[in-house]
């Protein structure tokens, strides 16, 4: 169903990054006014998210959530059809010649992702899935495709997670608290890169404090195509479609939490144990006691 799309995110993914490759680790920052502190972009940030929409509007009209432009299109459309795109995520990774940075596209249908894919240009590996279809990883552009799944880790010194955001520092403090190894902590500083590793099973979990929907959308797909859970807020509230409707219907812009898992188990144990521990648990809800997950 979805099969024409697919190949065209593949394609442009593989397009854009072949662009951002131009100026990895050779471009200068450019510093962005932001909330919650100093953030950057890169005249690459611009160039690969004008190079996306160009070839989406070309080729489909329709709107595009972009992390530089923001929405362009239609409100109204937005609602149906929409386009989420990320030009580079792990832009501090990227601007330094660090290879864990990511482009991420997503296509969503009453605002949930269903087909989407993140690219790593700088180790060449495309992830992809669409809904009903699985989700794969190819490792260079000419092998084949390889079928990607979730971890089936549970056992807490075996874990791996990656931790991101304005909190990390609470997180990581907490995480020392609460008797998670420090074997197991990873700051990839790249969300995209992190939750595409969670669906292939090289991470086993992923929290961040402060996300956009760029970061994330592609990623949902992956993860739910991997026989993984969605991705959820602090509140265990999925991203998708919740988030999309507050900013395509309200116009609210700030960032939020969002967890990402190989199972909903982890969202309890440790997540949720860590997050409260932190002082980030939402008010009215226990992570670490919720309600059994199904």
């Amino acid at each position: 169903m979805y099969r024409e799309r697919m190949e065209f995110i593949k394609q442009l993914a593989r397009e854009a990054g072949a662009l951002t490759l131009e100026g990895f680790g050779k471009c200068d920052q450019l510093p962005k006014d932001v909330a919650d502190g100093y953030d950057i972009a890169t005249v690459y940030d611009l160039k690969t998210e004008e190079l996306v929409k160009t070839r989406i509007l070309d080729e489909f009209g329709e709107p595009i959530l972009g992390e530089e432009d923001g929405l362009v299109g239609d409100h109204e459309m937005a609602k149906r059809a929409l386009w989420i795109v990320d030009p580079i995520d792990g832009t501090f990774n990227y601007q330094r010649g660090l290879p864990l940075y990511g482009v991420s596209l997503a296509f969503c249908e009453e605002g949930l992702p269903v087909c989407g894919a993140i690219f790593l240009p700088a180790l060449d590996q495309l992830f992809f899935a669409a809904r009903g279809s699985g989700a794969f990883l190819t490792k260079n552009s000419g092998a084949a495709p390889l079928p990607i799944a979730v971890s089936l880790e549970r056992e807490l010194p075996r874990l791996v997670i990656s931790l991101a955001g304005s909190g990390m520092f609470r997180l990581a403090a907490a995480c020392a608290a609460e008797g998670v190894p420090w074997r197991s902590l990873r700051l990839l500083m790249s969300a995209v890169a992190s939750i595409a590793y969670v669906a292939s099973g090289q991470i086993d979990a992923f929290s961040d404090t402060s996300l956009s929907l760029w970061d994330c959308a592609a990623g949902d797909i992956l993860l739910r195509e991997a026989q993984g859970p969605a991705l959820v807020d602090y509140h265990q509230v999925p991203i998708f479609p919740e988030y999309v409707r507050r900013r395509v219907e309200l116009g609210d812009t700030r960032k939020f939490t969002c967890m990402a898992a190989s199972n909903r188990v982890l969202f309890h144990e440790p997540l949720g144990r860590v997050i409260a521990s932190a002082g980030l648990q939402p008010e009215g809800m226990s992570l670490a006691t919720g309600p059994t997950p199904r």
